[in-house]
């Protein structure tokens, strides 16, 4: 799956929500509560909730702690699509270049204190997403990622 920019996903059949806000815990905070009630709203497994959330929590912290540098933090977008069977995850923001899904995967066989830090987030969300993409494209890191779930797993 490839990312696409905002603005030019197809959302027949599906519900959308989204959010800009200025990067920091207090918004981040903010958004995740919004799109919990959008996803609850829109009848999606508890699984997807908590793998858009996970999501979200992990890559914007690492855009808050890694990708600015000494710049002032400056706005996020987030776009998150409900369907039947799945649940997209459009993130995109102008920190510094940064794929995380291209970075390698901690070594989980050798013992915590001999490990580098860092890593272990990202693997969750590698982990809990059924796909994931990144790009960079007009100065900004756009990452898209995907959840899927058998229709009949939806809430009543």
């Amino acid at each position: 799956m490839s990312a696409l920019s905002h603005g030019s996903e197809d959302l027949s059949a599906g519900h959308s929500w989204e959010r800009e806000f200025l990067v920091g815990l207090e918004g981040l905070s903010a958004a995740m509560r919004d799109c919990t009630d959008f996803l609850r709203a829109e009848r999606v497994p508890e699984e997807g909730v908590f793998a858009v959330n996970l999501a979200l929590e992990e890559l914007i912290t690492n855009a808050l702690k890694y990708g600015y540098g000494e710049d002032p933090p400056r706005c996020v977008f987030i776009r998150v699509n409900a369907f039947a069977d799945r649940v997209t995850l459009l993130l995109e923001d102008d920190a510094n270049p940064f794929d995380p899904f291209g970075q390698p995967e901690p070594d989980l066989e050798r013992p915590a204190e001999e490990r580098a830090p860092g890593g272990l987030g990202l693997r969750f969300v590698k982990r809990t997403m059924t796909s994931h993409a990144y790009r960079r494209e007009g100065g900004r890191n756009i990452i898209l990622l995907e959840k899927r779930w058998e229709k009949s797993q939806g809430t009543d």
